[in-house]
């Protein structure tokens, strides 16, 4: 798998591979879906990469999503401090 750090046509994807990688986040998908997990990357091909933990009950192994940028609707991610924010906000 090859992660590029300037891609993804998204400003959500550029945003993430700036200031997301390696914290948890939430990605809803413009068909409803949801997915939790640490950003691994976003791919050069458009592609954000998470890393979803495992879960105990019922028991789920850690897996790989690959999210295509252009289907993400929103993110959520948990800002530890102010300048962790994107400077255009």
């Amino acid at each position: 798998m090859e992660c590029s750090k300037n891609n993804g046509e998204s400003c959500i994807c550029r945003i993430l591979q700036k200031f997301a990688v390696g914290k948890e986040v939430m990605v809803r998908t413009n068909s409803g879906d949801a997915f939790e997990g640490e950003v691994v990357c976003v791919t050069k091909d458009g592609c954000l990469v998470l890393l979803e933990p495992e879960v105990m009950t019922p028991y789920i192994e850690k897996r790989v999503v690959f999210v295509r940028c252009d289907a993400i609707e929103s993110v959520s991610v948990d800002a530890d401090h102010p300048h962790d924010l994107p400077d255009s906000c």
